[in-house]
């Protein structure tokens, strides 16, 4: 368990439990590590982005204009597929950056995962979409729209 300062408005510490494999970004947004997906919350929603869809993770190092960023690429055929930048809330947050890089560079090595040129059948994913849909986890509406997405109409 690691441990972290956050500061009170009247500049008083606490001390909180910490997630090492989460990172928070400005604006309310993080980025956190669920067994094998990435889930990036933009405070309004949250995305999850398997591991294995991943084209690159990079962290780009603090300096006088940013306290960090981390580029996320993912690839095409998932259903989100893009690129997702998040600047990090503080210079601290890159050590629990770091940890997340390890851990995706070590799942990949480890599950023969590829993280270049990745591209899942779109009938594969239909088939999961469907599987959310029969458990209820998505409506009609929802499976509709996001079957139309992933063919591309």
């Amino acid at each position: 368990m690691l441990l972290r300062w956050n500061y009170y408005d009247k500049g008083a510490f606490r001390i909180m439990n910490r997630n090492p494999l989460e990172v928070f970004g400005k604006h309310g947004s993080s980025l956190r590590i669920e067994g094998s997906a990435l889930v990036y919350a933009d405070g309004k929603k949250e995305t999850t982005i398997p591991i294995t869809t991943l084209k690159q993770f990079s962290l780009s190092p603090p300096n006088f204009f940013h306290n960090g960023c981390i580029s996320i690429t993912i690839a095409q055929g998932f259903l989100s597929a893009g690129k997702f930048l998040l600047p990090l809330k503080d210079i601290n947050e890159t050590e629990y950056a770091k940890n997340i890089q390890k851990y995706i560079a070590e799942f990949q090595a480890n599950s023969g995962a590829p993280s270049k040129e990745f591209a899942p059948c779109k009938l594969d994913q239909i088939a999961k979409l469907k599987a959310l849909f029969d458990d209820g986890a998505i409506n009609e509406e929802e499976f509709s729209a996001l079957k139309k997405e992933l063919i591309g109409l």
